[in-house]
Formats: C-alpha cells, sequence, structure tokens
C-alpha cells in the first residue's frame, strides 16, 4: 500500500461553533475507545492487527485534539474583536 500526500489549508478550517465542536469531540473519544478496546482484544494474537488499531486510536485522538485547538483559537480571536469592538 502506498501513502499518499494531502494537502491541507488550514487558514479555511473552522469548527461552527462550541456545540459542533463537543459533538466532534465526543464522536472521535467513541472512535478511540473502539479501536483501543481492539488493541486490547488483539494483545495476545496478531501483532499487525494490535498495532493497525494503535495507529487508529493514534490518529483520531491527535484529530479530536486538533478540533479542540481549532475551536479554542478561533473562540479567542472571538473575544478579541468583541473587546476592541467594544471599545470606543
Amino acid at each position: 500500500m502506498t501513502a499518499r500526500k494531502v494537502e491541507i489549508n488550514f487558514e479555511k478550517l473552522s469548527v461552527n461553533d462550541s456545540e459542533e465542536c463537543k459533538h466532534w469531540v465526543g464522536l472521535l473519544d467513541t472512535a478511540v475507545r473502539y479501536h483501543r478496546d481492539m488493541v486490547e482484544m488483539f494483545e495476545a494474537e496478531e501483532d499487525e492487527v494490535k498495532q493497525i488499531h494503535e495507529a487508529w486510536a493514534n490518529g483520531i485522538a491527535d484529530a479530536a485534539t486538533f478540533i479542540e485547538m481549532v475551536n479554542e483559537e478561533e473562540e479567542e480571536q472571538k473575544r478579541k474583536t468583541e473587546f476592541v469592538v467594544g471599545v470606543d
């Protein structure tokens, strides 16, 4: 299997609101728990399957962290903008 390069334009990424962020992070956390359970299930059996589930769990956890970081940055930017706009 060949890896393909994925380019991401970070300028266009956004989370619509805190509730959407919580929804996505919750969904991804469920997927992380599933893959970590699979790691435990295959602990003594198939090393390759275990490694694949470990990789998925780690990648998904990183994605959830990234979504939270983007949301926090957007919230901070909104607070700064509201503060500046509110000052005469």
